[in-house]
């Protein structure tokens, strides 16, 4: 996992508080159908289409571990190509943040160390 997506989601984890909804809801599901939407409605509604692209060319391969039926179960397309970007983006973020949430909501995978430019 790169270091960018790793800081990325321990923000969202942090700012979202999804380490506390995690544990009040515990189902994976669940977790995802929620985090996604607040992600959709929140930090992904605000972000410019450049930063979107980033976010996804970020993603090595095994850090959204869902199966093709899975995302278009989740994601739809209605002719707006920004608006499925964003949608795409929200459901990978919040897959990523669930595979870094433990069983109690503690990250699983450690954090980076933020670099700081002197």
């Amino acid at each position: 996992m790169r270091e960018y997506i790793v800081n990325l989601t321990n923000d969202l984890i942090r700012r979202n508080r999804f380490d506390v909804t995690y544990g009040l809801i515990g189902d994976k599901v669940s977790f995802l159908h929620q985090a996604t939407t607040d992600l959709l409605v929140g930090d992904v509604a605000k972000m410019k289409p450049e930063t979107l692209g980033r976010i996804m060319a970020s993603f090595e391969i095994g850090d959204v571990l869902v199966d093709r039926k899975e995302i278009f179960e989740n994601v739809t397309f209605s002719g707006d190509c920004e608006d499925f970007l964003r949608e795409i983006v929200a459901f990978c973020l919040a897959n990523v943040v669930f595979e870094r949430l433990g069983p109690n909501g503690e990250p699983r995978v450690p954090a980076y160390r933020r670099r700081t430019v002197v």
